[in-house]
């Protein structure tokens, strides 16, 4: 995207935004390969922003221990650059006198990746670093990606303790590995930069650090996180500009505190996530760009039963606290327990084992699977069940059963009953919420394109549910590609369905919603904070810039956005979710009609009722085709639809109830 400088300038002055305490330019980098294929490729805009913006255009690319000859010919045969030329700089060079004569010349200055600790060690207090701030404050340009991104900021994260860990980070903001300073460069005063951001899961790491930095400093920062292969620029007029495959994420504090710790815990920090094309005012904080999106109500709609999500499947302390409050519900320990599971019953029946040996009487485990489909022995033990737990259950083999006949039925009738008591665990914990998110345990799943949305019992329309948001390996220490994709999905969802509301639970989390005279209420369990991201609606987008600007890629299933509030709920918490009404959603039966079945080239649909979000779904939970508010007399095209096995399921916005109608679709 180009952008007209002179109008935005203009603005500015008209504005009275002019005053801007800036005095260079920035451009800072969350990290990944850069290409040089084609001037479409991911960091073509961003780094020619940066030539464009230097006055003689040579560019001192600064490492303290190696150079690259790459980013010369890069800077120079694509960028614009009149030359560039790589420099070390480490300890013993940050006060040569010589080198320092020869970077005086230079008016662009890159700083590589790497360890933020080396150059803040290195360079601290040294000629190179007055000579930069110098620099800087005549006008130049400051670049950096990675750990050459983190020392350009205000207050910087020095990594002096090795690195910080989300999982980590919000159990205690005063964690040790949380070494912050303000005494290096002061190129952007009150900001706070992280990189890798999506990718590696910092979210929660970024807050943690401006939770401390206030606590300590009495000092409230914004936080900027910036995804891998993306960029952020900052004009010296205070605009700031977004590029690249993935998200700029922008954090500021409201009216109100952090807290002392040790737990993170915020409530209603603004969130502005922008993508490739975007742009933002750095003082007044609008934001520009993205599309509209229609405004979102929170009022929550359910049956109004008393619903467990649990961040992880496994018996631990808090899942165990959860379940005791579950088993103590209703009429108590007397209540039939059915636990629902897929292939392999072994965690269920663990789970049975446990709540039997709290007291529990009547304590059943039953699969969800296609042979048990007519086994009334279940069906009666579902029905006279008081509560319900869903376990390791499959998406492709749990909708097939749910959609498969009598049992299937029946459980979604009990499911929805608003006498029921649910305990979703771990990653069954998805199939209460508005869309469920197939894929996000995948590595890279989002850097991939492979997330797919379906629906499962849509229990929760307004929320969208990511368990196992910071799951740990076997032997300990954090699996980063994992977190990109929990991370990512929530948003992603939200984005693509329209749902004002996510929650991210992780393996020593949990929460229960219940109603409260018609109060939907969220209350939390476990020694890690509760991630709630709320979206108003307004402004928004999915990434659309991929890594080479090629015909064959998928872009990464990023979502942006102009305003959103992250909450943080530590334990024993509780927040309102909105007015609820209460009632047993009605199943259509046979007031629906959908002819012809089998169908080939269209199958027609005729409901009691309109408003209808519709979808077409495979045995895979993969949506196919979608309508949104429907009549209730349509027709649904199915030219490029695979023949096979799906179900057509139908949810009204008008009145509370939803359905669906397995559908054989033949060759054409």
């Amino acid at each position: 995207m180009k952008y007209n400088y002179s109008a935005l300038l203009l603005l500015l002055l008209t504005l009275g935004y002019f005053s801007y305490g800036q005095s260079g330019h920035l451009l800072i980098v969350g990290g990944g390969t850069e290409y040089n294929d084609t001037e479409d490729t991911w960091n073509h805009d961003a780094y020619k922003w940066a030539v464009d913006h230097a006055e003689n255009k040579k560019v001192a690319i600064l490492h303290y221990s190696s150079g690259s000859d790459w980013l010369e010919d890069y800077f120079v045969n694509h960028c614009g650059a009149s030359e560039a030329m790589s420099y070390v700089v480490n300890s013993s060079d940050a006060d040569n006198s010589t080198l320092m004569s020869t970077l005086d010349s230079y008016d662009m200055f890159f700083l590589r990746g790497g360890n933020q600790w080396r150059y803040y060690s290195y360079w601290k207090d040294k000629a190179i670093h007055q000579l930069l701030q110098d620099k800087f404050d005549n006008g130049a340009v400051l670049a950096g990606t990675s750990a050459g991104l983190a020392v350009l900021s205000g207050v910087v994260y020095t990594a002096e303790n090795n690195s910080a860990y989300t999982d980590f980070s919000i159990k205690n903001i005063d964690d040790p590995s949380h070494t912050l300073a303000d005494d290096f460069f002061d190129f952007a005063p009150g900001l706070l930069f992280d990189s890798h951001f999506t990718d590696r899961g910092r979210m929660g790491r970024l807050v943690a650090f401006m939770a401390k930095w206030q606590k300590d400093e009495d000092e409230k920062l914004t936080g900027i996180g910036v995804d891998e292969s993306t960029a952020f620029a900052i004009s010296s007029e205070g605009m700031g500009y977004a590029f690249g495959t993935g998200a700029v994420n922008i954090f500021r504090p409201g009216e109100h505190d952090f807290g002392t710790g040790p737990l993170v815990r915020a409530d209603s920090l603004q969130v502005t996530q922008l993508l490739h094309g975007d742009s933002i005012d750095m003082v007044t904080f609008t934001p520009y760009g993205q599309e509209d999106h229609p405004e979102l109500d929170a009022t929550t709609e359910w049956p109004g039963q008393e619903i467990y999500l649990s961040g992880s499947a496994n018996l631990s302390s808090t899942v165990q606290q959860m379940l005791t409050d579950f088993l103590n519900a209703g009429s108590g320990k007397s209540d039939p327990v059915c636990i629902i599971t897929g292939t392999d019953p072994d965690q269920a029946n663990s789970y049975k084992t446990w709540l039997e040996s709290k007291g529990a009487t009547n304590v059943t485990v039953w699969q969800a699977l296609y042979s048990e489909l007519d086994n009334q022995e279940m069906r009666n033990a579902v029905e006279s069940a008081g509560k319900l737990i869903l376990i390791d259950n499959s998406t492709y083999n749990f909708n097939g059963f749910l959609h498969g006949g009598a049992n299937g039925t029946q459980l979604m009738e009990k499911v929805e009953n608003s006498s029921s008591i649910l305990f979703f665990t771990g990653d069954n914990s998805r199939y209460a919420g508005a869309t469920t998110v197939s894929n996000y345990q995948t590595p890279n799943a989002s850097e991939n394109g492979s997330f797919s949305l379906s629906r499962v019992f849509t229990l929760l329309e307004n929320c969208v549910i990511i368990p196992n948001s910071l799951e740990e390996n076997g032997g300990g220490g954090s699996i980063t590609d994992i977190w990109h994709s929990t991370f990512a999905a929530l948003p992603f969802a939200m984005v693509s369905e329209d749902v004002p509301m996510g929650l991210w639970l992780n393996h020593e989390n949990g929460v229960r919603i219940f109603s409260e005279e018609d109060i939907a209420k969220l209350y939390t369990y476990g020694s890690s904070p509760v991630m709630m991201l709320n979206w108003p609606g307004g402004k928004a987008a999915l990434a659309q810039q991929t890594f080479k600007g090629e015909n064959n890629e998928r872009p990464r299933q990023i979502a942006g956005f102009h305003n959103s509030y992250l909450s943080f709920i530590e334990s024993g918490g509780t927040r309102t979710l909105g007015d609820i009404n209460v009632g047993t959603a009605p199943v259509l039966g046979n007031e629906l009609s959908v002819y012809p079945n089998p169908a080939n080239e269209m199958v027609r649909v005729v409901a009691p009722v309109g408003d209808l979000d519709v979808r077409l779904i495979d045995l895979m939970g993969r949506t196919v085709l979608s309508h949104r508010n429907a009549a209730n007399n349509f027709s649904i095209s199915l030219e490029d639809v695979v023949p096979g096995c799906y179900f057509l399921t139908l949810v009204s916005r008008e009145s509370e109830f939803c359905t669906s109608r397995k559908i054989i679709i033949e060759s054409q």
